[in-house]
Parts: C-alpha cells; structure tokens; sequence
C-alpha cells in the first residue's frame, strides 16, 4: 500500500501524473506504508511494551 500521508486531501495518481509528471508519480509510488514490511509492527509492539 502506498504511503499517501504527504500527499494533498483528494489528491490521487491520476492528479499527480497530471500535474507533476510521471517521475513525481514513480517516486511517490515507492514510498510504502511502515507497517507493510514484515515483522516491523511485531517489533514495534515488543518496544512499546518495555
């Protein structure tokens, strides 16, 4: 899932083509949601406990 958290309210890829191009769009695609990557949201409840 990307991560959109930057990304402008309403504001979806076909905007984003549109108004900055596709190297604009590449690089924000990349960008994926912290929690995606396994075991990551397992660690951070391990840390969060202590």
């Amino acid at each position: 899932m990307v991560d959109m958290l930057e990304w402008e309210e309403g504001e979806d890829i076909n905007d984003v083509l549109k108004n900055f191009g596709p190297d604009e769009l590449s690089i924000r695609l990349k960008r994926i949601e912290p929690w995606l990557i396994p075991g990551m949201l397992k660690l951070a409840m391990l840390t969060s406990a202590t």
